[in-house]
């Protein structure tokens, strides 16, 4: 795969100098990445100071992944057994996923609500395209 110009320079200086962060995530962990209202899963590259790291974003070219806060990094977190209403939820929808709540169980079915849009946007969704996040 082709790296794009700039992280491929930031990754050899890195390998050089020894220089890294000391967040929490570390480098070739799997995470979720929030890029314009909502996640994506992807992985990260290498660690920087001041609180940065360099990702990449699953299924998308090198030419993609970028220098990010680690604010912006969050691990997948297992859903519970049973969700309930009012349960905050990711949604996936269209390789990205996006922050709702849960209206209601029924069945294989759960109605959710997108966080931040009307009711016209509610649907029902099955559980394999709901997680959950932690930081």
């Amino acid at each position: 795969m082709r790296r794009s110009f700039l992280v491929g320079l930031i990754l050899a200086l890195l390998a050089v100098t020894g220089i890294a962060g000391a967040s929490h995530v570390a480098a070739g962990r799997d995470v979720m990445i929030e890029w314009g209202g909502s996640w994506w899963r992807g992985s990260v590259l290498a660690e920087l100071p001041r609180q940065r790291v360099v990702v990449h974003y699953e299924g998308w070219s090198d030419d993609h992944d970028e220098i990010v806060a680690v604010q912006r990094v969050a691990f997948e977190a297992p859903l519970p057994a049973k969700l309930r209403r009012g349960d905050a939820v990711l949604v996936e929808w269209n390789g990205s996923f996006w922050p709702a709540t849960v209206r209601y169980v029924e069945g294989d079915g759960t109605g959710i609500r997108y966080d931040g849009y009307g009711p016209e946007w509610d649907e029902e969704v099955p559980r394999s395209r709901l997680t959950r996040i932690r930081h």
